[in-house]
């Protein structure tokens, strides 16, 4: 059994350094049966929008992070830490939802974001974006916050 008090540490490390916030806490857990994709009916995502360019995604059971930047994502877990970084299409859905999507190892990763109360279920912290997380045939929930300001 692999302990996740390192990837907790690399966490917290990377809140603090990264915003001077208090530390993150991890967010909701998993589901195994898959849900549908996102409305295939997409569209570009341009002008002002109420989602962030730059954020973070956190989730838990299994814990995972996602980091969102100058149109990378960056998958993380406690097993690999450093993470992997893919080039990510971004798309706003009829659903009025962010939808994130590129292959990680060969698999079809989706990453759908929406504007509602998201809590960890772990602490008091409130996040203002709740994630799904889908990744081949897993399907991960989780909580997520801006990292500009």
């Amino acid at each position: 059994m692999t302990s996740t008090k390192p990837f907790f540490a690399a966490c917290l490390a990377l809140s603090i350094a990264g915003c001077g916030a208090d530390p993150e806490p991890q967010p909701t857990g998993s589901e195994s049966e898959p849900t549908p994709a996102p409305n295939a009916a997409a569209t570009p995502l341009t002008g002002e929008s109420r989602f962030p360019q730059s954020f973070r995604v956190l989730g838990t059971e299994p814990f995972w992070a996602i980091h969102v930047s100058e149109g990378k994502l960056r998958y993380m877990t406690p097993e690999d830490q450093e993470g992997r970084q893919i080039e990510i299409q971004r798309e706003q859905t009829e659903r009025d939802e962010l939808a994130l999507s590129g292959t990680l190892e060969g698999e079809a990763l989706t990453l759908s974001v929406t504007e509602e109360p998201c809590s960890d279920g772990m602490s008091d912290r409130s996040y203002p974006f709740a994630a799904t997380l889908r990744l081949g045939k897993a399907t991960l929930r989780g909580c997520a916050r801006p990292t500009e300001p």
